[in-house]
Formats: structure tokens, C-alpha cells, sequence
């Protein structure tokens, strides 16, 4: 069984948590369960106490080719009228290992064939969307995560 490790990034504390992994639900659950709309509140009227600005929810895994697949989503800072209406916003970032071949120096010599970490990531996801990218994840499902934030977002390559 490939073991998740659970991370949580808070604002306003020094250390990150690592929430104990025992099936997606309780995952998604434990993602739901934070109150992303009062942290947003929070930074806002306490910035001058935020420790990180950047704070997280993070879920990874050691594939069985020992490649580590990591989905971090972060907070991305929403206030006032956009908070009201939209919600919380995130900041979706999918990294996983791609294998690239090339012949090496001008084009020249034999194929060789390298494992590398590619990373994806969408701006200003609502919720409902990253609830559906962290269950795509603990489901393992990359055509989903790559068809939903490459269609959408930005990648590295």
C-alpha cells in the first residue's frame, strides 16, 4: 500500500501540521473541515501576525517506482465583496514524474530515457473544484488532474 502523507500549512503558525491518513473520505473531510473563509478573514484583519503568507493543504504519496506525486493546494488570499460572493479561492499546484527522452548533447548519440518531476498548477479554483482535484488524486486518476489543470492552467514544460 503507497502510505499519503497529509500536510497543513497554517497561517498564523509556526510549524506545519500532518493530519494522519486513513482513507480519501476522512482526506476530503479533513480539507472541508478547515475554515478557509475565516482565514481569510483573519489575514486580513491580523496581517501583521501571519507567519506564512503562503499556507497550504497538501496530500502526497511514493508511487512504486519510488516517484514522489504531490497535490498542494494553497489559499489564495481572497477578502471583501469577491470573499462574500466566491468563496475561497486556491491556488492548485499538481507535481508527478514525466519521463523525458532525448539523444543528449546536439541530437547526437544514443536515446536516453530520464524521469523528472513536472509540475502544473491553476490560479483562482473555487472549492467545489478542488474537491474534485484532491478526490481525482487520492483516486490516482492523473487524466483527470492533467486534462482538468493543463486545459486550464499553467505548466512548467
Amino acid at each position: 500500500m503507497q502510505s499519503k502523507v497529509i500536510k497543513f500549512q497554517h497561517p498564523f503558525r509556526e510549524l506545519e501540521e500532518t493530519i494522519s491518513y486513513s482513507s480519501p473520505a476522512q482526506t476530503v473531510q479533513s480539507f472541508l473541515e478547515i475554515n478557509w473563509e475565516q482565514l481569510n478573514i483573519d489575514i486580513y484583519e491580523k496581517h501583521d501576525e501571519v507567519i506564512h503568507d503562503y499556507y497550504f493543504f497538501e496530500v502526497s504519496y511514493m508511487d512504486l517506482s519510488n516517484h514522489k506525486h504531490t497535490l498542494n493546494i494553497g489559499g489564495a488570499y481572497t477578502h471583501g465583496k469577491n470573499l462574500e460572493i466566491n468563496g475561497p479561492q486556491f491556488d492548485v499546484r499538481y507535481s508527478r514524474p514525466i519521463e523525458k527522452t532525448n539523444r543528449g548533447f546536439l541530437g547526437l548519440g544514443a536515446l536516453k530515457t530520464k524521469t523528472m518531476i513536472d509540475e502544473m498548477w491553476m490560479e483562482e479554483c473555487n472549492k467545489s473544484f478542488v474537491v474534485k482535484c484532491l478526490e481525482a488524486f487520492l483516486k490516482h486518476d492523473k487524466q483527470f488532474l492533467e486534462s482538468e489543470i493543463i486545459n486550464n492552467g499553467v505548466s512548467s514544460f
